[in-house]
């Protein structure tokens, strides 16, 4: 972080305009690391989170990138469209399944948009609403909630949040996180719930995991391995943790994994039907067969897709009795 800052002094001084734009990216994001990991600088970054400082910033970047990326499209937008053109069929058979006109809305918006990039298809979203805050997930004392992708606990604590606001006095949370930084962060700042160290998958063993750019998201599986360092990590499956049985609600966002990591919790899903909020945005293949996969398993559920974010990232189905 100090090299960072040295060189931008160097920089400015010598000629601020010769400053390369996705350098400048990098210190940002490094700065909101530094600032988001320390424990002692924490609670600012969540002040700053609170009053809505980092969204405002997010919208605004998004919203240029998407113009960007609309006018000059690349070849995965291209392929996106292709794709989706291609699985028609699948998709309107899919909007059948929603339980409500604006997920249907959401979800086709959404497929429009990946292929794109037009900041007009982008439908209603919510960046505050992510996973708890909805009209269909009801809750009750004793409910147990899996996080898969607990990252360094944000999602943790919308979710706390979300059972004060309910006044549920009595639950659990299982958080499974494979990275060595955000399982430390996690135990740090969570000393009371229970952590795993290990990703989730269809099967329980060692597999690879990359990481690019020094991010802390992490993946299992990749398409493009470019710049990206790789990790040996513990993956389990689902249904062969013992304290993961009870389970009422699951909460998938690992980077594209989540195809995987459902197969591996078939058991659990077919006998608990757990409410389950899970990422579809990471790969063009999520948006089709995970949402027939759900239904295929429990066809009784109520299927909805909400957006949270102003681009491709962040779109979420759930699952409810």
């Amino acid at each position: 972080m100090v090299n960072y800052l040295i060189f931008i002094k160097r920089k400015k001084d010598k000629n601020m305009e010769e400053l390369d734009k996705t350098l400048i990216k990098k210190i940002l994001y490094q700065i909101m690391l530094c600032i988001r990991k320390n424990r002692y600088t924490h609670s600012f970054y969540l002040i700053l989170e609170d009053i809505g400082v980092r969204i405002v910033l997010s919208k605004i970047f998004n919203y240029f990138n998407n113009k960007r990326l609309c006018s000059n499209p690349t070849e995965e937008t291209i392929k996106s469209k292709e794709y989706f053109e291609k699985h028609k069929l699948d998709m309107d058979r899919i909007s059948s399944f929603f339980s409500d006109e604006k997920s249907k809305n959401v979800y086709l918006r959404m497929v429009k948009f990946r292929g794109s990039f037009e900041n007009k298809l982008i439908p209603y979203y919510s960046y505050r609403k992510q996973y708890w805050f909805n009209d269909f997930f009801r809750y009750k004392n004793g409910e147990t909630m899996i996080d898969c992708g607990a990252y360094d606990g944000d999602s943790i604590r919308s979710f706390c949040k979300a059972m004060e606001d309910n006044n549920i006095i009595s639950y659990k949370i299982i958080a499974f996180e494979p990275d060595d930084d955000n399982y430390n962060l996690l135990n740090y700042f969570f000393p009371t719930i229970k952590t795993i160290k290990s990703g989730v998958g269809n099967k329980t063993g060692k597999q690879q995991m990359y990481m690019q750019n020094n991010e802390r998201s992490s993946f299992i599986d990749s398409l493009d391995l470019s710049n990206k360092k790789k990790y040996i990590v513990c993956v389990r499956r689902i249904d062969d943790v013992d304290e993961c049985r009870d389970a009422t609600l699951i909460k998938m966002d690992i980077e594209g994994s989540e195809y995987e990591a459902l197969l591996g919790a078939e058991k659990l899903i077919k006998k608990n039907k757990p409410k389950l909020a899970i990422c579809i945005y990471h790969k063009d293949e999520d948006f089709i067969r995970i949402p027939l996969l759900i239904h295929k398993w429990v066809p009784e559920y109520k299927l909805y897709v909400m957006q949270h974010s102003n681009t491709i990232c962040e779109t979420v189905l759930y699952a409810t009795l």
